[in-house]
């Protein structure tokens, strides 16, 4: 779904979201990538425009959309300097309902974390790089959660290709993914309470 006004609708046109949507849940086809979480049911939901930017109310909806459609895990690969109260009490009546997780990118300038993810309703996910370092572009501070890898994954982009991509934006669908993924065993085993 599209929330930014488009003229090109939910259609990709800068390749972040379809990477971020192919490390969650690209098909596991023996065709170049595999999603961590491939058996996902995946919501996409376009809040940033096609120049990479939008504002709180675009970002808001799109939350609002997937949690109305029965999403449990979140992944937001976005982040700014501020955002808004009213856009902070949707996170928080999100994050607030059991079994409701949400993964924010906790920014790629090496100073504080950025918004969403500096919000203690957000789980904020860094960057790592192969040897498991954390990358300098990383933005950190006590509000940081967790780590994933971020420097040249790849996974999908548009055309039915693949391409390397590298930041917090792509560490957050992998930390989300791995999310999912311990969320639906431990629903499926009965201790969800656990984790809430």
């Amino acid at each position: 779904a599209d929330f930014t006004g488009s003229r090109f609708g939910p259609e990709d046109r800068n390749d972040h979201g379809t990477w971020c949507c192919g490390a969650i849940a690209a098909a596991a086809n023996d065709f170049g990538v595999r999603g961590i979480a491939y058996e996902a049911r995946l919501l996409s939901a376009k809040v940033l425009g096609d120049n990479g930017s939008g504002d709180d109310a675009s970002i808001a909806n799109g939350l609002r959309w997937a949690y109305v459609k029965g999403a449990d895990v979140f992944s937001l690969s976005l982040g700014g300097g501020r955002m808004s109260e009213s856009l902070r009490r949707m996170f928080l009546e999100v994050s607030q309902q059991p079994g409701k997780f949400i993964f924010c990118a906790s920014g790629n300038d090496g100073g504080r974390v950025n918004y969403p993810a500096a919000w203690p309703e957000t789980i904020a996910v860094g960057a790592v790089d192969k040897n498991g370092q954390l990358t300098k572009f990383t933005s950190r501070g006590p509000q940081l959660d967790i780590l994933a890898p971020g420097v040249e994954i790849l996974s999908t982009i548009s055309g039915n290709k693949h391409g390397t991509m590298t930041g917090t934006s792509m560490a957050t669908p992998i930390a989300a993914a791995i999310g999912g993924l311990v969320w639906a065993q431990a629903t499926s085993s009965g201790h969800s309470e656990r984790l809430d």
